[in-house]
Formats: C-alpha cells, sequence, structure tokens
C-alpha cells in the first residue's frame, strides 16, 4: 500500500506544478489539491482496512470469498485515483482546465463514496465474524440432513447470526449492502463401512467404482455444508429486517473433508471430534 501512495503523492504533486505554470490555473490548483487531501484520506484508510485484513487472514478468520471481493475494491479504488490523475493532468487551456475541474467535480463524489466503503470494511474487520460449531450439534452419526431433533437449535444459533448481520448493517442505513455467508464443512479421516447406506450414497454422488476415503469425506463435509447454508436461508427469511435495510444475502457452501481446520491446533488425530466442525463465516459489505 505504501508503494502506490508515493506513486500518487509524485503523480498529483506533478499535476500541480503542471497547471500552475499556465495563465488561469489557481482555481484548477486549489481543486487538485482539495482532492488529492481527499484521497490521501482514502489511500491512508485503505492502508488500515487492508492491514486487517491480512491479519484475520493469519489467524484462519476471513473466507475466500470476502478477501476476493476485498481485493477486488481496493484494485478498483486504486484505478479510480490513476483515472482521475491521467485525466486532469494535461490541462493546457481554458476548455481543457474547464474540463478537468468538472471531472474532478465527479471524482470527489466517487472517492467520497470509496471513503464510506472503506470506512464499513475496516469496521467489520474488527469483529469477530467467524462463528465454529461441532456438526454433532446438528447431525446424527453418519448423516447430512438436518433432522428434526437438531432443527430447533440450528435455527435459534443461526437467528444469532443473522441478528449479527442486520445489527451491523443498521450502522449504516444509507448504504447498500450485501452479506456474505460461506459455510464450509470438515470431517475427520475415519474409513467407511463398505456395506453401509453413507457410503453407497456418496459412491453415489461421487459417481466412482471405488472412492478413497478422502473423497468420500469430502463429500460428505460439501453435503453438511449444504444443509447448513439451506437451513440458514430459511431461518433468514422467517426473519424481519429491523431497519429496513437495503440488504441482500449470498451464500456459498465448501466441504474441505480431511482438510484440518484453521486455528492453532496441531495435534489432531484420525478419529478427532475437533475435526467434525463447521465454520460459518459472515460479513456485511458495500455494494
Amino acid at each position: 500500500m505504501i508503494a502506490y501512495r508515493n506513486v500518487l503523492l509524485v503523480a498529483v504533486s506533478g499535476i500541480v506544478l503542471g497547471a500552475s505554470s499556465c495563465s488561469g490555473a489557481k482555481k484548477l490548483n486549489k481543486e487538485i489539491a482539495a482532492q488529492k487531501m481527499i484521497e490521501q484520506r482514502l489511500l491512508a484508510r485503505l492502508d488500515s482496512a487492508t492491514q486487517k485484513m491480512r491479519n484475520k487472514e493469519a489467524e484462519g478468520s476471513l473466507d475466500s470469498y470476502t478477501e476476493n471481493y476485498v481485493n477486488k475494491k481496493v484494485a478498483a479504488i486504486i484505478k479510480d485515483i490513476n483515472t482521475n490523475d491521467s485525466l486532469v493532468k494535461n490541462a493546457s487551456n481554458k476548455k481543457e482546465r474547464k474540463k478537468a475541474s468538472e471531472l474532478i467535480i465527479l471524482f470527489s463524489k466517487v472517492t467520497q463514496k470509496n471513503l464510506e466503503d472503506v470506512a464499513i470494511i475496516s469496521q467489520l474487520f474488527d469483529l469477530n465474524t467467524l462463528k465454529r460449531f461441532n456438526t454433532g450439534a446438528f447431525f446424527g452419526s453418519g448423516q447430512y440432513t438436518l433432522g428434526e431433533a437438531y432443527a430447533n437449535d440450528a435455527h435459534s444459533a443461526f437467528a444469532e447470526l443473522i441478528g449479527d448481520a442486520y445489527r451491523f448493517a443498521g450502522q449504516f442505513p444509507n448504504q447498500k449492502l450485501n452479506a456474505i455467508i460461506v459455510v464450509t464443512g470438515y470431517a475427520d479421516a475415519q474409513g467407511f463401512e463398505k456395506s453401509s447406506a453413507l457410503y453407497n450414497e456418496l459412491k453415489k454422488i461421487i459417481n466412482k467404482d471405488d472412492p478413497a476415503n478422502s473423497e468420500l469425506n469430502r463429500e460428505l463435509s460439501r453435503l453438511r455444508a449444504l444443509t447448513i447454508v439451506s437451513t440458514i436461508k430459511e431461518t433468514e427469511e422467517k426473519l424481519s429486517n429491523p431497519k429496513k435495510q437495503d440488504i441482500s444475502f449470498s451464500y456459498f457452501a465448501e466441504g474441505k473433508g480431511e482438510e484440518l481446520p484453521v486455528g492453532k491446533i496441531n495435534d489432531y488425530k484420525d478419529n478427532d471430534e475437533r475435526r467434525r466442525i463447521v465454520l460459518v463465516y459472515w460479513n456485511v459489505l458495500p455494494l
């Protein structure tokens, strides 16, 4: 982040110096200087938000969909800044200066929106937006559908999660937002009885004659993640939007199978309850 900030300061300084050599360029100089100050604030906030994101990534509390969104947002902001620079730097006569002045007004609005978006992202990354559940809280042994005995507890847990998303969104009543819900399922490394109904169900879904245990466990974790996504959707649809916020929801399910869950635990066993988990990430992002 520091590198592109230095490039921006040099570029904008050059714009001001070039414009000052032209007659009648004082107004444009002031507008460029004001825009430069706003962009410096934006870059400082962007640095801070990006560092928070890297910290969450390092501790395993960030999903890949949110990370990709923020990386694209950063790239778009830098593109906006560079476009602004390139369009106003060659204003050498009255007509071009007028056009440059109009563009600066336009880009100041874009920059202000970017400032607001980055502020939302930065505040989001101050929160714990990861929830961890044992699969035993939702599924019977060898099951990937939600039984009646688990339904009430599941809906209660996910109502709290959706409530967290709504409460965060409520801080930004004038923003259009998207809540990204990512469910990641994990499994232990236990084998499967080839005579069991579960083995044959998974084998049929995978469409292989002799699937490896790792493939079966990955599919089982994926199916459980899909069930959780479906349950969260049902919960969200039943809840009211408390502040009539302009917010949409996007859902994603991933099956990690025998991969070790994120975190600092390093003594996992093959048959380990700590590996039979579902991670649910929620993040509310500006559109």
